[in-house]
């Protein structure tokens, strides 16, 4: 649910036109607060599920996750990585990050933490291999670095997408 008292609230399709019910668009708001400096139809990036506007309150029936985080299969369906789920299957890692250079197949850069063992790179592997291959057939192989770059804002990244 959106409060109508902290501001206005879309969900927008790419056209920037209001979606209907069930249907998925981005959030678009505009705030009551910041006078000097308001967001006026700021577009967030992030995707929902549009269920109606009851007495002025907006409801999701689902968040998406950020429309630019997402990868593809080998038949170009997007997965959104809020569906992901790990299941804590990265153990004793200090970072990680999923590269997509092409349809299908995913690169997991790790930097592995202090305590990594054998042990737990088998069960990495042998997790994360399954649920990407079984849920949504996408190889998964993995890359150990010594170190993951920050965004030019000090961000990390979790997932890179360079299939155009």
């Amino acid at each position: 649910y959106c409060s109508p008292f902290y501001g206005y609230t879309e969900i927008l399709d790419p056209d920037g036109n209001h979606v209907k019910e069930d249907e998925i668009g981005e959030i678009t708001v505009t705030g009551f607060y910041n006078f000097p400096l308001p967001f006026i139809r700021y577009r967030t990036n992030d995707l929902a599920v549009y269920n109606g506007n009851k007495n002025g309150i907006v409801r999701f029936k689902k968040l998406i996750g950020r429309s630019q985080d997402f990868i593809y299969t080998e038949k170009l369906e997007k997965i959104f990585t809020s569906l992901l789920d790990f299941g804590g299957a990265l153990v004793n890692i200090e970072k990680w990050q999923v590269v997509q250079d092409e349809p299908g197949k995913i690169i997991i850069k790790v930097v592995k933490g202090k305590n990594y063992s054998v042990d737990d790179e088998k069960k990495n592997i042998a997790e994360i291999n399954r649920e990407f291959k079984d849920h949504y057939n996408i190889n998964a192989s993995f890359k150990f670095v010594d170190s993951i770059p920050l965004t030019p804002s000090g961000k990390s990244k979790l997932y890179v997408q360079n299939v155009v």
